[in-house]
């Protein structure tokens, strides 16, 4: 009797403990789930592997060993995944076998280290082969598109990466989708084809932002070095400004440090040498730090040409090419290679020792000659024409200058670049309809509760009637209904105004949107006629018209989002620091093609230039209104913009010499009920929807605005702003964000 009382106590207690463990690892599912930063991630995991049981414990390790890779804290994340290979032996669980080799892969594939790479790939292969894991063969492509790219095979690399991108949108894999498109879009950069890498890295950064991904900071980050490449700096600053921003919200320091090294080559290349060297010493402690030895190598590189800038210092210049060539070689990485042997070039070049330069030059051949890298292939023959001619070698000389402008011409595409411009104005216009679609859906969802209450009320109430209650009370309960009553008449009142205007807006897309996309629908049978006639001055009289009637549909597809986002309250005002004049300058810079076409100067008129606190997309949509109109009613004539300060006011106005306005509509100017707006000098059409926004964000900033005209002698529109000129000093006005 007592062995058995022992046995099930024994029996009870292992039950509950093992109750509490499978407990236990719900409660870490669950937390892990709320946690944004890495450290919280990793002093969670460690705190639970003690308290779960065997099989959460391959989780625990391998989220472990994801996050310290992540931080590029190599050692302690191949610790975890090694651990969870032995785990997943003991308990024969092939499937997280897989996962656990191809992560241990992809640290070796970091290092360098391809044999150990494809060693462990293969034991995942062999493992694939037997198990019916999707998510397995998405991870095993991945790794095998790393390697093949490591390899310089580019098309081997595309085709594992979009088969592993097909496989995760037939499981709808949100949480391995976002990099695969990442990672896809960063090999097509590398090997210089942009308009393809630039899409598929917007796509990432849209999937990571719609399902919270912690590391968009490093998609943030690749966009701006996208962007940087094909010399969109505004765009490039954007991205790199979020990328800084969501690593520090994420903790992610090896992001901060990528972003550091980008604002170092900034510094270099306008030679701001003194300042790059202290953002390469804070750069060193993060090096050291994440132990990122290949990030290090690169800051000896531009230490290596700052250093080659000053004349006194050749030593240390040539200090750092031969380290961070070393390390190049150590872990067979060409590009490091390449730009070492280049810096060494470019020394002895500067010393004018040429035969030690020629070596260098011979070296550079041979590493292309093995690697295609157009934009290497460029620099090197740009660099051997330069030489060749310092030492009289005028044939060699010609020879480079032919095959660098060769390859240039072969590179250089203006549709190319015109589409990616495109692609970041898509992603915009993107994330606001997406916003407008939110809002309507919050709108929809309040709607419904109203009129679930109204039902409520009603209900309510014919119970009361139904019952009798005192007369006293009725009463009561009747003013209570009847002031209800009255509250809904005024909100369905409101209700019907905005339904005139949703009706008014609907018109603007049904007539105004779809005859301004007829010239669209006609312009390719028409081109095409005129192109076999060889008529090709009317190809370019209809290519001007087709430019004009894009940007009007550009225009007017901007009002109608920024409008519908007013109307919902969606539009959130951003303040930042600007210059008025290079903002103005800006703005007018969109309008030289029409005011070019009607003839028609546009004038910045100011006497000093101030740099003020204001939100600058309501701003521009203010201006870029008031330009457009002004040109659009002018021919022949001139449109002048003027601004001024007086004490904690901004005076602005926007003047012409077009036909004027009439007095009746002058007064109906900014509403947008009934369509106000009339056809422009050429011809041109509107919707009426620009002055009422121009009203709005005027309204919106606290300001005034006001409208005098004549009839054939001009329009002047003036506002007014209360605002406060920025507390930073105009000292630098190349500083300024435009």
């Amino acid at each position: 009797m007592k062995t058995f009382l022992i046995y099930f106590t024994f029996f009870t207690l292992s039950l509950g403990y093992a109750q509490e463990k499978s407990q236990s690892c719900e409660v870490w599912r669950k937390e892990i789930q709320s946690v944004s930063n890495y450290d919280s991630i990793i002093n969670l995991s460690k705190r639970f592997l003690s308290r779960v049981e065997k099989p959460c414990k391959i989780d625990i390790y391998e989220s472990l060993g994801n996050t310290y890779r992540d931080l590029r804290k190599q050692d302690s994340s191949l610790y975890y995944f090694r651990e969870g290979v032995k785990l997943t032996q003991r308990l024969k669980k092939p499937s997280n076998a897989i996962v656990f080799y191809i992560n241990i892969a992809s640290i070796y594939l970091r290092t360098s280290k391809l044999d150990s790479t494809t060693w462990y790939l293969k034991k995942a292969k062999i493992l694939l082969n037997k198990e019916n894991n999707q998510s397995g063969l998405i991870e095993y492509y991945s790794m095998q598109s790393a390697l093949m790219s490591q390899k310089s095979e580019k098309d081997k690399a595309y085709k594992y990466s979009d088969s592993a991108i097909d496989i995760a949108i037939k499981l709808k894999d949100s949480s391995n989708l976002p990099n695969l498109y990442q990672n896809i879009g960063l090999k097509y950069i590398n090997n210089s084809e942009y308009e393809i890498g630039v899409k598929k890295l917007l796509t990432s950064a849209q999937l990571k932002e719609k399902y919270k991904h912690t590391d968009v900071d490093g998609t943030y980050y690749l966009l701006g070095t996208s962007y940087k490449l094909l010399n969109n700096f505004k765009v490039s600053k954007k991205y790199f400004d979020k990328a800084i921003i969501a690593a520090k919200k994420s903790g992610n320091t090896y992001v901060t440090l990528l972003t550091q090294i980008e604002y170092i080559k900034q510094l270099k290349d306008e030679k701001q040498f003194k300042n790059a060297l202290k953002y390469i010493d804070s750069a060193r402690v993060l090096t050291n730090q994440l132990k990122a030895d290949n990030e290090n190598a690169e800051l000896d590189l531009h230490s290596g040409f700052i250093f080659l800038n000053q004349s006194n210092k050749y030593k240390l210049a040539e200090l750092c090419f031969n380290r961070a060539n070393a390390y190049g070689l150590r872990v067979n990485k060409y590009h490091m290679i390449f730009k070492a042997q280049m810096g060494l070039f470019d020394l002895n070049y500067a010393n004018k020792n040429y035969k030690k330069a020629n070596q260098y030059l011979d070296n550079l051949k041979r590493i292309l000659s093995k690697h295609n890298d157009v934009d290497y292939k460029l620099l090197f023959h740009k660099t051997s024409a330069n030489y060749y001619k310092e030492i009289a070698d005028y044939k060699k000389a010609l020879e480079n200058n032919i095959e660098f402008h060769r390859i240039q011409d072969s590179l250089f595409d203006v549709d190319k670049v015109t589409k990616i411009a495109e692609l970041e104005k898509q992603y915009d216009t993107q994330n606001k309809e997406l916003k407008i679609a939110e809002l309507n859906e919050a709108k929809k969802a309040q709607e419904l509760l109203t009129q679930k209450a109204k039902t409520k009320q009603n209900l309510f109430l014919g119970f009361l009637v139904i019952l009798g209650l005192l007369f006293l009370m009725g009463f009561w309960f009747y003013r209570k209904s009847k002031k209800q009553q009255n509250a809904l008449a005024k909100a369905h009142k409101k209700l019907s105004e905005v339904d005139a205007v949703k009706n008014r807006l609907f018109s603007i897309i049904a007539h105004d949107l779809r005859g301004m996309l007829v010239p669209f629908q006609r312009a390719g049978k028409v081109l095409n006629h005129h192109v076999e006639k060889e008529n090709y001055d009317k190809v370019k009289t209809l290519s001007k018209d087709l430019q004009t009637n894009s940007q009007s549909l550009s225009n007017m597809l901007d009002n109608l989002l920024n409008w519908s986002l007013e109307q919902m309250n969606g539009y959130t005002f951003k303040k930042e620091s600007f210059s008025l004049k290079k903002e103005f300058e800006t703005i007018i810079s969109n309008f030289e093609q029409h005011s070019k076409d009607k003839n028609t100067a546009i004038i910045l008129n100011y006497n000093e230039d101030y740099k003020v606190d204001f939100d600058k997309g309501a701003f521009h949509v203010i201006f870029r209104n008031l330009i457009a109109n002004a040109i659009k009613y002018t021919e022949n004539g001139t449109v002048k913009i003027s601004f001024n300060k007086d004490f904690n006011t901004l005076n602005c106005s926007v003047s012409d010499t077009g036909v004027g306005i009439d007095k009746e509509k002058q007064v109906q100017l900014f509403k947008l009920e009934n369509n106000n707006s009339t056809k422009g000098t050429q011809g041109e059409k509107g919707t009426g929807l620009g002055l009422n926004l121009v009203k709005k964000f005027v309204n919106m900033h606290k300001g005034k605005i006001s409208v005098s005209s004549k009839l054939r002698l001009g329009t002047r529109f003036d506002i007014s702003f209360p605002i406060f000129e920025s507390k930073k000093d105009l000292e630098d006005n190349t500083s300024i964000s435009a």
